[in-house]
């Protein structure tokens, strides 16, 4: 007998300290935290317990026994999952006397409330409806249905944004906008449940976001649907029934009444400079794919020189007005588009976005003389011509550092001399996080000069005294001039850089060549805040086609194998 006690008091508190029993577990895709109305905090479930409810015992399908240690009590709880992210349940009291799962579970009646759980951060589900759709709306009262409300596609398909009308004529009817994000749906005989989260400025809380609907679809592409009153899906008898009913009718999408030129949707992809950005060309819609995803539908051609003349050939620029959508945000936007080459482009776009496309390009909401620029590039450009052919010796380089997580700039100088006694010693620089690694560390290194096309037209290289680097070729993919300032995008096998050119011719007849490199887009001076890698000046030493000592010195030594951007990075003292 006393054996038979002792084993009974330690069963007891393997339960006590959360020990399954065998047979006995929630089922896994029901592990987490759940939301349920009415109840502070989340509603945990693991694989053998449910918080606040009890330690799962016994189990028969649906039906599950659980033993409220906290009260030394059982209850039964009959769970339904209506989705992934949805579970709901009725259960008894919680009974002193246990006679077994039956017997507890006999003791729930059929009008014991039904108790719905939503799932804390969800993923969310695909809209059984899609915008636009045109709705009419009540809260019980009159139907507000002059001026019509608008539902708006977004971006993800589980999203759709409500655009919320005023009627003078309705109480309580007003003017807002709520996004409807669906977490899931399910079918109980003919009638069809849907389960939302809300988002809009006056939702500050669980209890406030989450939203249950019923709803139908009827001939002529209208939907009806009513909504919960608060975060449950009690209440909810008919679609003519709830705290709010609407009649939604589908609205033909709004089709691109343009084209975007060829020379942009020659590739179906374009990348920004450091590969963070993506463009995606269709005929009629780009997609730019950065930290957001947002689309431009073409909606019209303007023509550019009517808001600011240029000399620029019409076929090399083109302005478009574009519907927008980014998330749920909606609007129009104005582009100009600007054609460097057969596989450069660059863009600028209007940061105000309008509810109306007539005043998307207006010179009071778009200014692009102004507005900065994004370089895009194919992923496989071709090879041109690199600008100011010739052999330059280096003299001085200027190199700016980004300071983490600020923006200040940091800049050391460093003088080229002539003689081999006077060789700079490059300080340590540390690499921004957008640079990649060198493959190997210059030590003390000494860059003498730099070659321009003269091993082959499309082809750079710098030369310096490391002994233990290789030959580095710099691949020129287009140049392009504006205002007597010439642009450079040109790439190694590791990265691409937009150079820019200054040249100056001294009293003297020397002449000199300012290049500096830039990370991701072409800077313009109205926009001086890309951030800028370095600086090298250079004087002019020969042309191509002269031979000379000079030259010669420079060839024996070897060439750095990195990046043309990060060429002053690299060179660390140590």
């Amino acid at each position: 007998m006393t054996w038979r006690l002792l084993m009974a008091f330690l069963l007891s508190l393997s339960s006590v300290f959360g020990a399954p029993r065998k047979g006995c577990e929630f089922p896994k895709q029901w592990m987490g935290g759940w939301f349920q109305s009415g109840v502070t905090g989340l509603i945990v479930v693991n694989e053998t317990a449910m918080m606040t409810k009890g330690q799962c015992i016994h189990t028969d399908g649906e039906k599950f026994l659980l033993k409220d240690w906290k009260h030394n009590c059982h209850r039964c709880i009959v769970i339904h999952e209506k989705h992934t992210n949805v579970l709901q349940y009725k259960e008894t009291y919680c009974y002193n006397d246990w006679e077994g799962l039956d017997a507890v579970c006999d003791e729930l009646t059929g009008d014991a409330a039904l108790n719905s759980l939503f799932r804390s951060n969800a993923a969310p589900s695909t809209c059984p409806f899609k915008g636009p759709l045109q709705f009419t709306y009540s809260r019980g009262e009159a139907e507000c249905r002059n001026p019509m409300s608008l539902a708006e596609t977004c971006t993800q398909d589980s999203r759709i944004l409500l655009r919320y009308q005023a009627c003078a004529d309705v109480a309580r009817s007003e003017s807002t906008e709520v996004e409807l994000e669906c977490l899931a749906t399910w079918r109980e005989g003919s009638t069809q449940y849907l389960v939302v989260r809300l988002y809009g400025e006056r939702l500050k809380n669980d209890e406030d976001r989450y939203r249950c609907f019923i709803y139908e679809k009827s001939p002529g592409d209208i939907w009806n649907l009513a909504q919960s009153g608060d975060a449950t899906c009690n209440g909810l008898l008919s679609v003519a029934e709830g705290a709010k009913t609407f009649k939604m009718e589908q609205v033909k999408p709004e089709t691109a009444s343009c084209s975007y030129p060829t020379w942009i949707t020659s590739s179906s992809l374009w990348v920004t400079l450091d590969s963070m950005d993506r463009l995606q060309v269709s005929k009629h819609k780009l997609t730019i794919l950065d930290h957001n995803e947002t689309h431009l539908v073409c909606h019209s051609i303007v023509n550019y020189d009517s808001q600011s003349p240029s000399s620029t050939q019409p076929e090399s620029r083109v302005m478009v007005v574009a519907k927008a959508t980014r998330e749920c945000k909606n609007g129009f936007v104005c582009l100009v588009f600007h054609k460097r080459d057969d596989h450069i482009i660059e863009v600028q776009q209007s940061k105000p976005w309008t509810q109306h496309p007539d005043e998307a390009c207006r010179s009071s909401t778009f200014t692009p003389h102004t507005a900065p620029y994004t370089t895009f590039i194919t992923e496989e450009p071709m090879d041109r011509q690199c600008p100011y052919l010739g052999r330059y010796e280096v003299v001085s380089i200027k190199r700016l550092q980004a300071t983490s997580g600020a923006e200040e700039m940091s800049n050391t100088e460093v003088e080229i001399g002539s003689d081999d006694e006077n060789d700079a010693r490059v300080q340590e620089v540390k690499l921004t996080s957008t640079l990649p690694p060198p493959a190997k560390q210059c030590h003390h290194g000494n860059v003498h000069g730099l070659d321009i096309g003269c091993r082959s037209p499309d082809r750079m290289e710098f030369a310096t005294s490391c002994a233990d680097e290789a030959l580095s070729v710099y691949r020129c993919h287009g140049t392009w001039e504006e205002n007597g300032t010439a642009y450079l995008v040109a790439s190694t096998d590791a990265a691409r850089y937009c150079l820019v050119y200054s040249a100056s011719t001294s009293s003297s007849n020397s002449r000199y060549l300012s290049v500096t490199g830039h990370l991701a887009s072409c800077p313009r001076a109205s926009h001086p805040h890309h951030q800028q890698v370095w600086q090298v000046n250079l004087t002019a030493h020969a042309q191509c086609s002269d031979v000379s000592s000079a030259w010669s010195s420079l060839r024996s030594s070897r060439t750095l194998p990195v990046l043309f951007g990060i060429l002053l990075s690299v060179h660390v003292a140590r």
